[in-house]
This record gives C-alpha cells, sequence and structure tokens, in this order.
C-alpha cells in the first residue's frame, strides 16, 4: 500500500471484505455458467439423439430456460461485460462481468467504498443469490422431469 495513503483500518477493512465478496461472486457466477455450459452439451447431443417430438421440444424448452438464467457462455469473450448491468434482468455470464466491475472499483484505489458502490455491491450479492434459488430450481424441479423421460426413452440422463 502506498505509505501517502491515510485511509483507516475500518476503511480498509470495507474494501477488502466487499472485494473479497466481489471475487467469491465471480467465482460462482463463473462456476454455474461452466456447469450451464456443460448441461447445454448435454441437451444437444440429447436432443441430436432423441429426434423430433415431444422429448426434443421439453429438452429445446429446457436450454432455453438455462440460457435465460446462465447466459450465453463464449470462449475467448469478455464474459458478459462491464458495468451498466441491468440486475433486475440478468443472468450468470453477465453478473460475472458486474462482479469483476465491482472489484475493479473496489480495487483501483485504498479508498473506502463509495456509497454508491457499497450499493452495487448488496445488489449484485441480491442478484447472485436470486438467480442460485432459479438455477437450483431448475436443477430439482426442471431437470429431474427431463430425466425421468429420458429413463422412460432409454436414453441417458442429464447430469449438471
Amino acid at each position: 500500500m502506498d505509505p501517502r495513503v491515510k485511509t483507516g483500518l475500518p476503511g480498509l477493512t470495507q474494501q477488502f471484505t466487499l472485494s473479497l465478496e466481489a471475487y467469491r461472486g465471480m467465482e460462482e457466477t463463473y462456476a454455474a455458467a461452466m456447469e450451464a455450459k456443460n448441461l447445454r452439451s448435454q441437451i444437444s447431443a440429447a436432443i441430436n439423439h432423441v429426434g423430433r417430438g415431444p422429448l426434443a421440444e421439453s429438452l429445446s424448452k429446457l436450454d432455453k430456460a438455462i440460457v435465460a438464467i446462465a447466459g450465453e457462455t463464449r470462449s475467448g469473450g469478455d464474459g458478459g461485460g462491464g458495468g451498466g448491468v441491468d440486475l433486475r434482468d440478468t443472468n450468470f455470464t453477465r453478473l460475472n462481468g458486474a462482479f469483476a466491475s465491482l472489484l475493479e472499483t473496489l480495487q483501483s484505489a485504498d479508498l473506502p467504498a463509495t456509497a454508491p458502490t457499497v450499493n452495487a455491491a448488496v445488489e449484485t450479492q441480491k442478484a447472485l443469490a436470486n438467480l442460485k434459488a432459479k438455477w437450483a430450481e431448475l436443477k430439482t424441479k426442471d431437470l429431474a422431469s427431463i430425466n425421468a423421460n429420458l429413463r422412460l426413452a432409454n436414453q441417458p440422463e442429464l447430469a449438471p
């Protein structure tokens, strides 16, 4: 830390805590997005294997639900991008970018976090909790239903 910085321990503690939460948020959103990407690959293979019909339509519907929660994951991309993320309608990929922007803001100077930065940290954590709940519900309800139908059709089950 720059010796010219006169930020007190409470300000630095707040900066550290918010930074750590943002970093962990990045880890969680990335892991969930990769889990969704893996599941979408399995769905694509299952659709190709079962052909047309109600099961393929159900798989396609599940794929769309996954995209709504996880977003489109692209290799080599920017992860869904920086600031200005609308947290009312976000997904894991966009939220990952919001956490990255928040972390960058927090680490740009050894100063206490501003009120808007603290608010952004709180809102991103709320959005993460909401998405995690939706993701868990999709895996326990929708995925279980699809897997039951796949078993009936003697097809391999999907595993997140």
